[in-house]
């Protein structure tokens, strides 16, 4: 009823014309069999003589088997094809005809409505809902978080300069403090160190004269001030950094 051979392509023809094709699809279909060394899908043929052949089914097949001989004819001499006798012809059509691709049928007309979704797109429908919450309640978190952040910075930045208030100012260097630093400011400094409020005193007079020449070092300073003495000096230079 069915036979599997492999038959010379050169004895097969077909009842379709071969510009019912493209010869893309038939030279690319082509150069396929070549590479597969052989057809995948057998073509189905009727015996219509003694070594003649015609295509039942595959004729776009057929058509690139012709073209891949022409290429190769030594690979491509021979195809395979499924023979079929002519008492099961009719039945062998029906089930090649029933094993086509079928077109999906149209649409119904809606008459203008739209369709109820499916239950697939009311799913997604609410994953997207869900999702939009999520979004919008992780933008709420976000900017909470902000609003934290903000105000802990803020609060860091007040402490700090609270911080740098507290933090005394540098003491200058003792020589510099003679000659710059307010008199208010150096006689405290002085009477913690032990210094009389007469030298302190004399220190301002020095400063308060019209061609004041600033200090140039601490024997110019004993030198200059009356009632300072060495040992009262260096009693100054001791205790000029305590901040005590």
């Amino acid at each position: 009823m069915i036979s599997f051979y492999l038959v010379d392509v050169q004895s097969i023809t077909s009842n379709l014309p071969r510009s019912n094709f493209s010869e893309h699809e038939i030279e690319n279909l082509a150069d396929i069999i070549l590479e597969c060394d052989g057809l995948v899908k057998p073509l189905l043929l009727k015996q219509v003589e003694i070594e003649k052949y015609e295509v039942i089914d595959g004729d776009l097949e057929y058509y690139a088997a012709v073209r891949a001989r022409e290429k190769n004819p030594r690979q491509a001499e021979m195809v395979n094809s499924l023979v079929i006798s002519s008492k099961v012809e009719d039945l062998v059509l029906k089930q090649a005809e029933a094993l086509k691709p079928k077109t999906p049928p149209p649409l119904p007309d809606s008459g203008g409505e739209t369709p109820a979704p499916s239950n697939a797109e009311s799913r997604l429908s609410n994953f997207d809902f869900r999702l939009i919450n999520m979004e919008s309640r992780l933008d709420n978190i976000i900017n909470e978080v902000k609003g934290q952040l903000s105000s802990q910075n803020q609060a860091l930045e007040a402490r700090i300069q609270e911080l740098e208030r507290r933090i005394p100012e540098p003491i200058p260097p003792l020589l510099d403090a003679l000659n710059t630093m307010s008199i208010a400011q150096l006689g405290t400094r002085l009477n913690k160190a032990g210094v009389s409020q007469r030298v302190i005193n004399n220190i301002e007079k020095e400063r308060n004269q019209k061609q004041f020449q600033p200090f140039e070092s601490f024997s110019d300073v004993i030198k200059r001030i009356d009632g300072l003495g060495d040992k009262t000096m260096i009693k100054i230079i001791d205790s000029w950094q305590d901040r005590s």
